[in-house]
Formats: C-alpha cells, sequence, structure tokens
C-alpha cells in the first residue's frame, strides 16, 4: 500500500519476506522469482497461483452446509506440514540452521489450488535468525486466535509454535467450529493462553478418535508435548 511503501519498517519486512522466501524451495511453498525496484517501489514476482485460501473453502464449506471430508481436512494439513518443516529447516550459507519460524500459519496463508496443490504463503512477519526487521519488545506478530500459547505469551518460540497453530488450522477444518475466536483481540488471546480445547469427539458424532489424538497432540499446551517438528506431525497425519 501507499503509505507503507516508504516507511523503513515495512521496506524491511517486505525485503526480509523476498530473501526468506526465495531461499524455500519446496512445491508446498509458494515460489519467489525475482525482486525488483521499479520507479523507486519495490516489487515480488511470484509463483501464480489460482485457487482459494483454507479459510475461503471453510467459509464455502459453512454457506453450503457441507463438512469438508475429513480425509481432505488431514491431507491439506498434511501438505502445509511439508512446506513448513521445510521452511524450518532452512540452513544459511554456512550450512547454519536459520531458526526459521512462520508465526503467521492460519487458514488465510494456507493456499488450496483448483488442481489440488496446497501452498504455504506469507513470511512477512517470519522470524529467523538473520531478518533485517526486528520486533520490538512487547510487541506481537500474528492472528491472535492462531497463535501459540508461549507466542501469546511473548516468550521465545520455535517449529513447535507453528505445530500448534497447525492443530488450530486442523481443528477448524475437520470441526467447521472456531476454536480460539472471540468477541475481542483480548478474549482470544486469553482462551490461548487458557488453552481450552473441547475434543472433536465430544462436538462431531463419529470423528475419529485417531484424528482427535493427532488434533489435540498438536494443540497441546506445552510445546515439550507437542510433535517436535511439522514432519512429525505430516506422518501421523
Amino acid at each position: 500500500l501507499a503509505q507503507y511503501a516508504e516507511l523503513p519498517t515495512f521496506v524491511s519486512m517486505f525485503l526480509d519476506e523476498a530473501r526468506i522466501a526465495a531461499r524455500i524451495h519446496h512445491p508446498n511453498v509458494v515460489q519467489v522469482h525475482e525482486l525488483g525496484q521499479e520507479g523507486g517501489e519495490l516489487y515480488l514476482v511470484m509463483e501464480y497461483l489460482q485457487g482459494e485460501s483454507a479459510a475461503s473453502v471453510m467459509r464455502r464449506a459453512s454457506a453450503l452446509g457441507h463438512p469438508i471430508e475429513l480425509a481432505l481436512c488431514a491431507h491439506i494439513v498434511a501438505e502445509a506440514c511439508a512446506g513448513l518443516h521445510a521452511a524450518h529447516e532452512l540452513k544459511d550459507p554456512d550450512g547454519e540452521s536459520m531458526n526459521l519460524v512462520h508465526r503467521d500459519v492460519s487458514p488465510q496463508n494456507l493456499f488450496i489450488t483448483y488442481d489440488g496443490s496446497v501452498k504455504v504463503l506469507d513470511f512477512g512477519i517470519a522470524k529467523a535468525k538473520d531478518r533485517i526487521s526486528q520486533t520490538e519488545a512487547g510487541t506481537l506478530k500474528g492472528k491472535f486466535e492462531y497463535m501459540s500459547p508461549e507466542q501469546a505469551e511473548g516468550l521465545p518460540i520455535d517449529r513447535r509454535s507453528d505445530v500448534f497453530a497447525l492443530g488450530v488450522v486442523l481443528y477448524e477444518l475437520s470441526t467447521g467450529r472456531r476454536l480460539f475466536k472471540r468477541g475481542s483481540a483480548v478474549e482470544s488471546l486469553r482462551a490461548v493462553r487458557e488453552g481450552l480445547v473441547t475434543p472433536p469427539t465430544r462436538l462431531i458424532e463419529g470423528y475419529p478418535k485417531r484424528l482427535e489424538e493427532i488434533c489435540l497432540r498438536a494443540l497441546a499446551a506445552d510445546p515439550q508435548d507437542r510433535y517436535p517438528t511439522a514432519a512429525d506431525l505430516r506422518r501421523d497425519l
């Protein structure tokens, strides 16, 4: 947007996204082809995708009264796991881990193409060790209702925070219900911190017990109790 194009903070975030996303080469991550400047304005050339976000698919399923098939829910999240694991494993030119965390995993940032591919989008606020832009102390970046408890508390985070967010997406896709969405941002953050999750089998008759176990492990309040990596979550899905 024009009002942000010359603000150093936003320019730094834009450059960070270009640098980070361009290093990730995986079929489940949107590809960045080029970073350029034209008439004093920065631009990204990205892979062209035809489809809709998972958020749009969820809204349409709700409007039509047709729940998304559970196998498809598991597939969408499993594919997102693959893309995020590639991001989490990213290394710098010296072979050291970038310690990358997306920080904004949500249905809005998971894109489903019309040919059936799933792509992770938007690394604009990703946490990485050599970002130009730094998060100021006391600020939260990301959508509150998809934050992990530790992210909501402003504590140090690692890849398991993204695993938690994937758990929220899986819960919402498969139950058709929002998990931590409340009337205000403050209430949503409180719900995340309290970590109260109604087991899906109490909401949906016939919901598979094994899928519930996977979902609840991803949503564990303590990072130690979660899947250690997105690849582990993908394997179970």
